[in-house]
């Protein structure tokens, strides 16, 4: 899909998101794999109708590699899947340290 796609899939509902007080939400999969495109989308969500942009991610992706993406979100919602590394790396097969270092970023940068 390109941009434009996405926002012709948004445009219909645009008065429902006002009224609500709603806004966009990616999530995933994972959405930083495809931050730039999200960015983008997010951008012009905010340019075209001032949508309030959320994403919902595993914060696997470091902070530095998904900046502009960063700048463009309203609110990040941080799925941690498990706080004790040992568990997480059960659960997922991975270490929750670069999640966890997510989170401390987004803590530090509001």
């Amino acid at each position: 899909m390109t941009v434009d796609d996405v926002l012709a899939e948004i445009e219909p509902y645009i008065n429902y998101y006002r009224s609500s007080g709603g806004g966009l939400t990616v999530s995933g999969g994972e959405p930083t794999l495809q931050a730039t495109f999200v960015a983008q989308v997010f951008k012009e969500v905010k340019r075209r109708w001032n949508l309030h942009t959320t994403l919902d991610s595993n914060g696997f992706n470091q902070p530095d590699k998904i900046h502009e993406l960063l700048e463009a979100t309203d609110l990040v919602l941080l799925d941690i899947k498990h706080i004790d590394n040992e568990k997480h790396i059960k659960l997922t097969g991975k270490s929750n340290e670069r999640t966890l270092e997510t989170a401390r970023w987004l803590s530090d940068n509001g």
